[in-house]
């Protein structure tokens, strides 16, 4: 175990030492902290923590965070643990999906993916129109297509929907990103023959999605 101290978590010798990165470890300090204060007495698993061992393990606290709290806590930790973590869900997706297809995952997949359903998740939560969002100033793919070893040519600069259930597939455990694939093709051949005022064609077009799609999500 790389910090096996108590707390370890919110000590701030324990996340990056770059300059550009000091406020933001400051933040994600401050954010894990107000966490626990928060639980403290009304969260039965942070409450017994607390009442019976005196500290907060990580792996409880995790589940108390949000989305944007975890990227932050990941992007801001030292790059050794960042590279263990993204080796970790390299081995358990390739073992997933076989030698095949083998998934090679670093530190920059996983903040892209992180970076793409965030944007995604947003969206979502504002009420936007979503299935045909396109994020202009979207994060570089280039990590995702290499983990699935997938051609240039099937991503497009700016990411739609398309990237990201790709995305996905890189992160997610096998048995989920499969159920998730299969109700959305299942869902969109539900549909192809129900529109009458635009060509089904066109909505897969603003979604990013080839004609070919099925081969590859």
């Amino acid at each position: 175990m790389e910090y096996p101290e108590e707390h370890s978590y919110l000590a701030v010798d324990n996340y990056s030492r770059l300059p550009s990165k000091v406020s933001s470890v400051v933040s994600t300090i401050s954010s894990l902290s107000n966490v626990i204060k928060k639980n403290a007495n009304s969260t039965a698993a942070i409450k017994h923590y607390l009442n019976n061992h005196g500290h907060i393990p990580l792996w409880v606290l995790v589940n108390f965070l949000t989305f944007g709290e975890i990227n932050h806590f990941y992007s801001n930790l030292v790059d050794n643990l960042q590279i263990k973590i993204a080796t970790e869900f390299s081995r358990e997706r390739s073992r997933e999906w076989s030698s095949e297809n083998k998934i090679r995952i670093t530190p920059e997949t996983i903040k892209t993916v992180n970076h793409l359903v965030n944007l995604f998740r947003n969206s979502v939560a504002h009420g936007e129109i979503t299935y045909s969002r396109k994020i202009a100033k979207s994060p570089k793919t280039t990590p995702i297509r290499i983990a699935l070893n997938m051609d240039k040519s099937v991503f497009s600069s700016q990411a739609g929907v398309f990237e990201l259930i790709l995305s996905l597939k890189v992160m997610l455990p096998k048995k989920y990103y499969i159920k998730l694939s299969h109700e959305l093709i299942n869902l969109l051949s539900q549909y192809k023959n129900k529109f009458q005022s635009i060509d089904f064609s066109s909505i897969l077009q603003d979604m990013n999605f080839p004609n070919n799609y099925q081969e590859y999500i």
